[in-house]
């Protein structure tokens, strides 16, 4: 059977007419959908791996240090902090609460301890709206007004 000869059905002729003419034509645009596909898939690949990307936060400290001419010299990066030690933990609190109870006829001293409450509290906690309430309720300045109060703390079960 050779290559060359006509078919002797004339829809096969027709056939083999059509595919030697636009069969080149059908090959190279079924190439290039492959290679859209391919292009689109990779897209979204790589979309998604840096939508991914965006979301993780990764700041990392860096310690630089300048000597006496005002040179800068790498000092490399800062420990890590595994854990808060109980010791700090306790004695912040200590501190949260004489500062947050303690009354002293100072103004000085007591504007000192009221910065010193709110500079542990974030304005969204509930935790604010407490001592808000508080201060708006028993005003350490008026308190000292009459009388003092000095706190102690002797245990903290933290």
């Amino acid at each position: 059977m050779t290559a060359n000869r006509a078919p002797d059905n004339p829809y096969l002729a027709a056939r083999q007419e059509w595919s030697e003419r636009y069969g080149s034509y059908v090959k190279a645009a079924s190439a290039w959908r492959i290679v859209g596909i391919t292009g689109m898939l990779m897209a979204v690949v790589g979309f998604s791996y840096a939508l991914y990307q965006s979301t993780q936060v990764k700041l990392v400290p860096y310690i630089v240090e300048v000597d006496k001419l005002g040179t800068a010299a790498t000092a490399g990066f800062p420990q890590q902090i595994e854990y808060a030690d109980p010791r700090v933990v306790r004695a912040t609190l200590g501190g949260f609460v004489s500062n947050f109870r303690s009354v002293t006829p100072d103004a000085v001293v007591q504007k000192q301890y009221i910065d010193r409450t709110y500079a542990l509290l974030r304005t969204s906690d509930p935790a604010t709206e407490k001592v808000n309430a508080w201060y708006r309720s028993s005003s350490p300045f008026e308190k000292a007004k009459n009388s003092t109060v000095a706190i102690e703390v002797n245990n903290i079960v933290a």
